[in-house]
């Protein structure tokens, strides 16, 4: 994220900080001046407002309870709905949430269109240990699983000033069996479970099965991958 170095000096702050009527909307309008960026972090609010920990920690403090500002998590806000210039990427703000992370599982699945159903957890694979964020946007699940090259299968997608980490379909796959302990060896799981077309199963390359192959450590999902690959003779 690029921050800009436009600071607030003391003086400034401290007259925001005791204009009680307007100091929530002074925050919000100098993050809409001075980030080009709807969701913000502890070091862009230190940027931009000089002075003590304790002021900032104040501004900030009464900007949550006015709702002006979200808090996502520890250190991680956004602008409440009606000042957001561009809308939140779900996809993007899971990242900053908890990294290294990518998008993965039902949520890269469905983001690809192989799976029907609307997705109401953003589901990712995190090289750090499995956790769960519930936030006013909604619930983020970030799972740990071992493997030989974490961004093997995964892509790197630049939308203007937004990059996010998304798992190709197989991958995200295979990260669904492992998380939730399938032993599946065939497709037929995939197209009455998942309700995945067989068509889009019969699009994968054998590149990509090799590239999976390698790179997970399990029997279980050695196993799904094989028995899948032989039943669409790739």
């Amino acid at each position: 994220m690029l921050l800009l170095h436009v600071t607030v000096t003391s003086r400034q702050l401290h007259a925001i900080y005791n204009r009680k009527d307007h100091s929530m909307n002074k925050v919000v309008e100098c993050v809409l001046e001075k980030l080009s960026y709807d969701v913000f972090t502890d070091r862009d609010i230190a940027v931009l407002f000089a002075g003590s920990c304790n002021r900032r920690y104040a501004l900030m403090k009464r900007a949550m309870q006015s709702g002006n500002i979200l808090r996502l998590k520890k250190g991680v806000y956004c602008l409440e709905k009606k000042y957001q210039r561009h809308g939140l990427n779900m996809w993007h703000l899971a990242q900053l949430l908890y990294g290294p992370s990518y998008v993965s599982l039902e949520s890269s699945l469905s983001y690809h269109g192989w799976i029907p159903e609307g997705v109401f957890m953003t589901t990712c694979v995190s090289i750090k240990r499995s956790v769960n964020y519930k936030t006013p946007l909604g619930r983020f699940a970030y799972h740990h699983i071992p493997q030989n090259s974490f961004y093997a299968e995964v892509e790197r997608v630049v939308t203007g000033e937004e990059i996010y980490f998304m798992a190709r379909p197989l991958k995200a796959l295979c990260d669904y069996v492992y998380v939730h302990k399938k032993k599946w060896r065939s497709v037929a799981p995939l197209i009455e479970s998942l309700r995945i077309d067989e068509d889009l199963i019969a699009q994968v390359t054998p590149e990509e099965y090799d590239s999976v192959y390698d790179n997970y450590r399990g029997e279980r999902l050695r196993s799904f991958i094989l028995g899948m690959r032989k039943e669409m003779q790739v």
